[in-house]
């Protein structure tokens, strides 16, 4: 399993975001088959190696949309992304059995608010 380089994500602070992924092999384009994996969506201030995910400001389970299809999706609540506005890192990682691989890495930009009413 390869590791590609995503699209940044750019959200403002404290909205309600989803995220859908297509899994797709580089070297056909070919749908990867998620069936019965686990994908975890992580997001740090840096990348970092600490094994336990202590450092993480994100961690969310994705939701399988289509296994085969190789499809998935992040839903980030107002409570996720009420963190300061800056640039993040973020990784997909896929584990299935004996499998344990990342799918993507990009950038996690977090922009400011301009209006904050709710009602």
């Amino acid at each position: 399993m390869t590791c590609t380089d995503l699209a940044p994500i750019k959200i403002f602070r404290k909205t309600n975001n989803s995220l859908a992924y297509t899994f797709e092999l580089e070297s056909d384009g070919s749908a990867i088959d998620i069936t019965g994996a686990t994908i975890y969506f992580t997001v740090k201030r840096t990348p970092d190696v600490e094994a336990t995910d202590a450092n993480a400001i994100i961690q969310k389970t994705a939701t399988i949309v289509s296994g085969v299809g190789g499809t998935a999706s992040v839903a980030l609540t107002t409570s996720d992304t009420d963190i300061g506005a800056k640039t993040y890192y973020f990784d997909i990682r896929y584990i299935n059995g004996g499998v344990n691989g990342i799918l993507g890495v990009g950038e996690f930009i977090v922009e400011s608010n301009i209006t904050n009413k709710t009602s």
